[in-house]
């Protein structure tokens, strides 16, 4: 910068004498102008002075304007050589000011480039180190900002696919149906809290679903009673059928487990007669769940005839469908109504309608299918029981263990533990003790280093009943091993049904110390 200043004030300069020098000529040529034109020869004319002259003559007064007209002409003639000159003079004088202006213009102009020239090379020369560093620290922000925007990109893309796929998960998400993958699971999460931190007017529909989920996750019924109530009411007017039905769905569900039955069967109702009409699959499917959902209310309230009415209506819309979603609805009411006619002392009603559920579904493989059948027969051993049709109820568990003793599926494999205990119970009845004894030894072979809280449950009852079955054989010492197995299993659980097996086991070894008069173990195991 300050050689640019250098080189403004030295034009500056330049530019100022040039002016002088040319003002200065054009002074000297017009006084050398005026020198010539004094110095420029002339032609006198003498009067001649006389007091009286003479009166000429004709002849000779023309002979004297004819001298007179000559010597004027002689004069005009020099006058005009004498101008001619003059001008001469004065237009060579003109050129040469004229070369000089532009010999001295060029002469500036060039002296200026050549400044400029000096200029720019030393700022070359001494910057170029700088320029060369600048270049290098450039290159390295560039590489690093494209690295960066490349990140950029990459994290927005991978949040868009996340976005779509999480609506996507919320959107075919069922109303009762919650995602059972952990991933899945912490995504919704992500989701709800995304919409919590929002203002109520700018949360959308889907983070009205995921708040919804979130606390069915978390089995917090009241936040979702809430959170289903304030999605039909912020949408009420611009809210989509599924939608609709999946908010009137949730909220009915959760006053259900809050025990507000009647307003959850109210509320079912309701689903039933805004969309049994409808044309659309889903809410087809929907409308049979709120109808299954209605009847299990009804039935937890006692209105055991009515509940038996809701299941009809199932099988009436439903029943000759072919649809695997509502195939499913249509097995869980009938198993649902064999548990209404049990429940009213129905008992051969309910074991038809138990044979049903296998007529219809028992060649079927889906799990989602498999399980209502083993479901059903389940209770229907339960009623051969009660009916004290023992050996069919054997044969009935025996079929259970056989149809699905050898999937991996937990729920199906918990109905096959359930299924063996009830058969080990029926062998103590009919004093088969020791058959018994095998058969709950089975069930902890089988899945006694199970995880899964349905099997532990079936397990912790089948070492009860080993040790009951035990203490009746007097097999005291035995049977005080295998409720220490249970209290040594279970004891640190916080599942409530595995905590009264624990439970029963320590009161079933006080029992059997107060048989054996140790009053003092007997108390301490109290």
């Amino acid at each position: 910068m300050p050689a640019v200043f250098a080189v403004a004030i030295v034009h500056d300069r330049v530019m100022k004498i040039a002016i002088l020098m040319i003002v200065s000529c054009a002074l000297l040529s017009c006084a050398d102008a005026g020198a010539v034109t004094a110095q420029s020869p002339q032609t006198p004319v003498a009067v001649p002075i006389v007091s009286a002259p003479p009166v000429p003559t004709p002849a000779v007064e023309h002979k004297r304007l004819l001298e007179e007209l000559a010597a004027l002409r002689q004069k005009n003639e020099a006058l005009a050589l004498e101008s001619k000159f003059a001008d001469l003079r004065v237009e060579l004088i003109d050129n040469q000011t004229n070369w000089f202006e532009i010999v001295t213009s060029s002469m500036i102009g060039l002296f200026g480039v050549l400044i400029t020239v000096i200029v720019i090379f030393f700022a070359l020369r001494f910057g170029k180190a700088a320029v060369a560093e600048a270049r290098e620290e450039l290159r390295k922000d560039r590489e690093d900002i494209v690295q960066l925007l490349a990140d950029a990109k990459a994290s927005v893309a991978e949040i868009q696919t996340h976005r779509e796929t999480a609506k996507q998960l919320i959107g075919d998400l069922k109303p009762g149906e919650v995602p059972t993958d952990p991933k899945v699971q912490a995504d919704l999460r992500e989701i709800a809290d995304a919409a919590l931190a929002k203002p109520r007017r700018d949360r959308s529909i889907d983070d009205y679903r995921a708040l919804v989920m979130a606390a069915f996750l978390d089995k917090d019924w009241s936040a979702m009673e809430r959170r289903s109530s304030a999605m039909i009411y912020m949408f009420e007017d611009d809210i989509d059928e599924e939608s609709l039905c999946f908010a009137l769905f949730n909220r009915a569900y959760a006053l259900g487990e809050l025990d507000q039955r009647a307003e959850a069967i109210a509320i079912y109702g309701e689903i039933v007669s805004r969309f049994s009409s409808s044309e659309h699959h889903d809410l087809q499917t929907q409308v049979a769940m709120a109808l299954l959902n209605q009847g299990y209310e009804l039935g937890a309230l006692n209105r055991r005839a009515e509940a038996l009415v809701i299941y009809d209506d199932i099988m009436t819309r439903f029943g000759k469908s072919h649809h695997p979603e509502l195939q499913e609805r249509v097995a869980k009411a009938l198993v649902n109504k064999g548990i209404e006619l049990a429940a009213l002392n129905r008992r051969a009603e309910a074991i038809t309608v138990c044979d049903d559920v296998v007529t219809h579904f028992g060649g079927n493989k889906r799990p989602e299918l498999q399980e209502p059948v083993a479901r059903a027969l389940i209770n229907k051993g339960l009623e051969l029981g009660a009916l004290d049709r023992k050996v069919d109820a054997i044969t009935t568990y025996d079929d259970i263990v056989k149809r699905f003793g050898g999937s991996e599926n937990p729920d199906l494999q918990t109905h096959v533990a359930k299924a063996l205990v009830c058969k080990g119970v029926v062998l103590g009845a009919l004093d088969r003790g020791t058959d018994a004894l095998v058969t709950y030894d089975d069930v902890v072979a089988r899945f006694g280093d199970s995880e899964h809280h349905g099997l532990q449950q079936q397990v912790a009852k089948a070492l009860v009943c080993k040790g009951c079955d035990l203490g009746a054989l007097d097999q005291g010492a035995e049977a005080l091993i295998a409720y220490n197995d249970v209290v040594m299993r279970f004891a640190g659980s916080a599942c409530p049904d595995l905590q009264k097996q624990v439970a029963n086991a320590l009161f079933n070894t006080a029992c059997i110390h107060a048989l054996d008069a140790n009053v003092a173990d007997s108390i301490e195991t109290l």
